[in-house]
This record gives structure tokens, sequence and C-alpha cells, in this order.
């Protein structure tokens, strides 16, 4: 049986713990790697199929949707097919659909990076925005003290639940600020000078 044909029976969920099974069996250290290559083996053995009997298709173009990161996209490629010797089709109509050339296996350990990272990348942009910003002061300076409440106040089972998630949130995003001053360090200085008036004739 091809790769493709067993992935096919799969669900999407259990296709997605084969994936990341079948990831760690590549990149996993030490024991890791060892407990998902019997995991994997097991995954298999359960479904009537030999993990080692699985036949891998020749590359072929195979297309993904919804790629907005294509220099992060070309790099996830290029570590999954372990070379920089890739083909990778983009469309003028369809920025966000990319063609590739690769075989099932490889598609699927793409496309879930791809995930993965994307979410990431997003997250480093957020704390490099709030480092930004800090950085070059680009907030004005506004004075909150005077809208600070003091009272105290008896709250309801409700109310004591949503005080709970916010503080929860507010957590994340201290956590968030935390991460994105230790990136403000790194930074570079823009000087940024203030012009009166018109130019000045020499």
């Amino acid at each position: 049986m091809t790769l493709d044909d067993f992935l096919k029976q799969l669900t999407p969920k259990e296709q997605a713990l084969f994936n990341k099974l079948w990831e760690l069996t590549k990149r996993g250290i030490g024991g890791e790697r060892e407990n998902a290559e019997w995991f994997i083996k097991q995954f298999c053995s359960k479904r009537g199929v030999e993990f080692g009997n699985l036949e891998l298709e020749e590359r072929t173009k195979r297309t993904f949707t919804g790629i907005r990161l294509s220099g992060i996209f070309a790099n996830i490629v290029a570590k999954v097919l372990n070379s920089w010797d890739i083909s990778v089709w983009h469309y003028k109509k369809s920025p966000t659909t990319k063609t590739v050339l690769c075989n099932p296996m490889e598609y699927a350990e793409i496309k879930l990076m791809y995930e993965i990272y994307a979410k990431a990348w997003q997250k480093e942009l957020k704390k490099l925005h709030i480092a930004f910003v800090h950085k070059h002061n680009l907030f004005p300076a506004v004075d909150f003290s005077e809208n600070e409440k003091d009272d105290l106040q008896v709250l309801s089972d409700k109310e004591v639940r949503d005080l709970k998630k916010k503080q929860a949130e507010q957590q994340k995003k201290r956590q968030l600020a935390f991460e994105a001053f230790q990136m403000m360090n790194g930074l570079s200085d823009v000087e940024v000078q203030k012009r009166i008036g018109q130019d000045e004739t020499e």
C-alpha cells in the first residue's frame, strides 16, 4: 500500500496524529525519536498495515492554499526536502496558492510545519510591534491615574469568574510585554529630525 492510500483512509484527526509522529521519527531527539517510532508502528499495526511496508510515492506537483508567508513557506519546503534545489510555483491570480514538487508524506509535513510556524511568526510580530512602539516612544504621554478606582466591591460568582478570566488574559499580555521589552534592547535607534519652517538656503 502506498502512503498516500493509507493517509486517505484516516480521519483528519488521525492524519494529524500520524503527521506529528512521523515528524518526531525524523527530527526527535534521543528517546523522543525512539518512542515516536514505536507509537507510529503501533498506530499502523492497529489499522492492519505494517509501517515498514508503506511505499513512498514519487514526487509530483501538490498544491497548498492559504500561504501568506511565502518566504517562511519556502524555507520550510527546503527543510523538509533537505535541499535548496526546490521547485515552488506561485500564481499571480492567487498569491496565497503555492505548488510544490513533493510526495504525500512531505506534503503533510510541510503543511503541518507551516501551520505551526505561521502562528509563531504572528506572535513574534506582535511582540516586535510592542517593542518597536516602546523603543521609540510612539504614544502620547497620558496619565491614567485619575481613572483608577479604589472602591472595594462585593462580586457575584459570575463577576468573580469574569475577573479570573480577565486576570489570566492580563497575565498573558504581561508575559508578551516582558518578551517584547527583551526584544526592544536589540532594536536599532532611529533618529528623527524635526523640521521647523522651510529648509534653510545655503
